[in-house]
């Protein structure tokens, strides 16, 4: 599970947080593309990553996707 700690450090974007999955080498798990699985976070690449998100996701979603490194 995610923290509130983290969820508070994530980039947003119209309000709404940045998917983890998304940047990472797992992936976002939504059939849709461009859409996520969770309505309240959204798809796209931040200009900054916080520390603490990066260790997530290379901790729990196989590091970050070639793409966002």
């Amino acid at each position: 599970a995610v923290s509130r700690e983290l969820l508070a450090l994530l980039p947003k974007q119209a309000n709404t947080s940045m998917c983890m999955r998304y940047l990472s080498k797992k992936g976002c798990i939504c059939p849709a593309p461009g859409q996520c699985f969770n309505p309240s976070r959204a798809h796209f690449k931040p200009l900054a990553l916080p520390a603490d998100t990066k260790q997530f996701i290379d901790t729990n979603f196989l590091g970050l996707a070639t793409e966002f490194q």
